[in-house]
């Protein structure tokens, strides 16, 4: 029965790819709440399949487990667990960030220049950035404040750069979280 033998290529591929997403969906600054929900049942589920599979196989074999057969068990809970650490740090995050720094320090320098970007979105190191403030009622004097636009996710979150430090505090629906320098974290009013 196929039930009590360890996971095999198509049980890991699924594990990989839950947990790709799960970086993914942690690689901003504040986590998207379709995100926490995703990896709460995916990883539930990958789980719970895992366990009554090990606890079938070792029902059934109960005499007969070896310890070669038991490292077979392994990669699926160490890469769970890899992924936990890895979020636990904002792992994500900040190589996301880290790689893509250059390009928007870049981005938000124009903005604040006064150069009025392209209509519509692009792609700022590897973020799709959408949306910008320079002038009217969302203006962050000296700085810039720009959307990120992850594909499926609701697009609520961004950065803000601010040279001087000095945040907004003219919209208390706003969060802010200061990332490095002159960053920040933003996250808008997504009605969550």
């Amino acid at each position: 029965m196929m039930i009590d033998r360890p996971p095999g290529w198509r049980f890991l591929t699924t594990v990989s790819v839950v947990a790709l997403i799960s970086f993914y969906g942690a690689s901003v600054s504040k986590w998207y709440s379709e995100a926490i929900m995703f990896m709460f049942l995916a990883w539930s589920v990958l789980i719970l399949i895992w366990l009554t599979r090990l606890g079938t196989a070792g029902w059934q074999a109960r005499h007969v487990l070896t310890t070669a057969r038991l490292r077979r068990w392994l990669p699926a809970p160490l890469i769970f667990f890899a992924v936990v650490a890895a979020l636990a740090m904002d792992g994500p995050l900040w190589v996301r960030f880290s790689l893509s720094q250059p390009s928007l320090e870049r981005y938000a320098k124009e903005i604040a220049a006064g150069v009025d970007p392209s209509p519509g979105c692009r792609w700022v190191g590897l973020y799709r950035i959408c949306g910008d403030y320079t002038s009217g009622g969302e203006a962050i004097p000296g700085g810039s404040r720009f959307l990120v636009s992850d594909w499926p996710l609701m697009a609520s979150r961004g950065f803000v750069w601010l040279p001087s430090g000095q945040l907004p505090t003219d919209n208390m629906d706003d969060q802010y979280r200061h990332l490095t320098g002159p960053w920040y974290g933003w996250k808008g009013w997504d009605g969550v």
